[in-house]
């Protein structure tokens, strides 16, 4: 099983059913380990970032998964949720949300100043891609519900496909202290009378 972080996630506080099973299938299906990190806040200077779930292993690398359960389409190159264009549209989001860990991750420590992290869309509610995709991603970067119910095979054809770099066992700690810290504030209740 892989590792939810924390382990006492709620999985329940995820923003949907679509978001909930692939972060349970992910934890069922893969290795101990793989670090599941679901529902991932990053900001910087330019703005905030929520990202559905980021998945790391020490030696097969980290990656952004993003989910999205609307019945979706792409028209033109324009990615539609019921016929409306979907913003943000779904690989930028998730292009930007990995570009933007890889970022934050690479100033963490030198051994991960050339990592790269993958990306992926998840599509759990579609069951088949007819058509060509964009050029600018690959199939093993759409999970749709029959690669979601084998998760471990997808993620490995992910991992595979964008030649992810090792964490090692330093990059995997400073992925997990940099999403999930440890904070502790200290209370003084004589600090408002001061």
């Amino acid at each position: 099983m892989g590792q939810l972080i924390p382990e006492d996630f709620p999985i329940e506080s995820l923003a949907n059913d679509e978001e909930r099973l692939v972060v349970r299938a992910l934890v069922e299906q893969l290795s101990d380990d793989w670090h599941v990190i679901p529902d991932v806040g990053i900001g910087d200077a330019q703005r905030d970032r929520q990202t559905d779930t980021v998945i790391a292993h020490h030696r097969d690398g980290v990656a952004v998964i993003e989910v999205k359960g609307h019945k979706v389409s792409i028209d033109h190159g324009i990615w539609k949720a019921h016929g409306s264009p979907m913003t943000p549209q779904p690989l930028t989001q998730a292009k930007d949300n990995a570009y933007a860990l890889r970022s934050r991750l690479r100033a963490t420590h030198p051994s991960l100043s050339r990592l790269e992290v993958a990306w992926a869309v998840a599509l759990p509610n579609t069951t088949e891609i007819a058509g060509h995709l964009p050029i600018e991603i690959d199939r093993r970067q759409v999970l749709t519900c029959d690669r979601i119910e084998h998760a471990r095979d997808a993620i490995d054809e992910l991992m595979s496909y964008r030649l992810s770099q090792p964490l090692g066992q330093v990059g995997l700690e400073r992925l997990v202290q940099l999403l999930r810290p440890d904070v502790e504030f200290s209370r003084d209740p004589e600090a408002r009378a001061r």
